[in-house]
C-alpha cells in the first residue's frame, strides 16, 4: 500500500518532491507527462508551480492532476535522484 502524500514542492526540471507520511522522499521527473499534448500546458514554469495536494493526488491550478498510483510508481527516492 502506497504511503500518504503530504507534501509536494516543485523543483528545477520540472520535477516534483513529494513528501508522504512515512517520512519517505521522493522525485518525481514529469518529463514523460509533459510530452503529451493533454499536459503541453504545465511546460509554463509559472504554471507548473501551481502544483498542490488535493485529495490523494496533485493537481495543478489549470485542473490538471495526476493519479497517486502513477505519481508515487514513476518517482524515485530522493537520496537516488541526488547521487
Amino acid at each position: 500500500m502506497r504511503p500518504k502524500l503530504i507534501n509536494v514542492k516543485p523543483l528545477n526540471g520540472y520535477r516534483l518532491l513529494l513528501e508522504y507520511a512515512n517520512n519517505e522522499k521522493r522525485i518525481l521527473d514529469t518529463e514523460y507527462w509533459l510530452s503529451k499534448p493533454t499536459y503541453e500546458s504545465l511546460k509554463d514554469k509559472t504554471l507548473f508551480d501551481t502544483v498542490r495536494i488535493a485529495g490523494i493526488s496533485i493537481v495543478w491550478a489549470n485542473g490538471l492532476d495526476l493519479a497517486p498510483d502513477d505519481i508515487y510508481e514513476y518517482s524515485e527516492p530522493a537520496e537516488e535522484m541526488s547521487a
